[in-house]
């Protein structure tokens, strides 16, 4: 097809091929875990900031997420006991987010599932993924500010 050589030397659909083709991999060994992108990004979140105050805003702020998949994410997350919401504790009108033990076994297994899709990235060497990530992440940059 003669779109075929426009798509080939597109860098656009080139991360929108990959960007699925990542997200796909990752989607079929989350579904074991019964959970989905989102939600891993939520409990990753939270496992990782330890004892810092999570918050369901600074959760939006930090990955970029619409308040309403946040907002979906946290109750399914907590309708299967993986975290729980509690009042903070120097300000009642706000909520801090927690992992129950459930929540951080399943966080440790999804940090499992990273590092296995980054090893395959780092099959191009890692002199090469650096400049990939960082490429990559100069393209955040130029769409996020146009």
């Amino acid at each position: 097809m003669k779109i075929s050589s426009y798509t080939e030397k597109s860098a656009i659909f080139q991360m929108y091929r990959l960007n699925n083709t990542v997200q796909s991999n990752f989607s079929s060994e989350l579904k074991k875990y019964e959970i989905n992108f989102i939600q891993s990004l939520i409990l990753l979140t939270i496992y990782f900031e330890g004892k810092t105050k999570v918050t369901p805003m600074s959760i939006v702020r930090e990955l970029g997420l619409s308040k309403s998949s946040v907002s979906q994410g946290l109750s399914e997350l907590e309708g299967r006991g993986k975290i729980k919401r509690r009042m903070d504790e120097t300000d009642a009108r706000s909520l801090c987010l927690v992992l129950t033990a459930d929540g951080k076994s399943d966080a440790t297994k999804i940090i499992g599932i990273f590092e296995n899709l980054e090893k395959k990235l780092e099959k191009i060497g890692k002199a090469k993924l650096e400049v990939l990530t960082s490429t990559l992440k100069n393209f955040v940059e130029i769409f996020e500010n146009t």
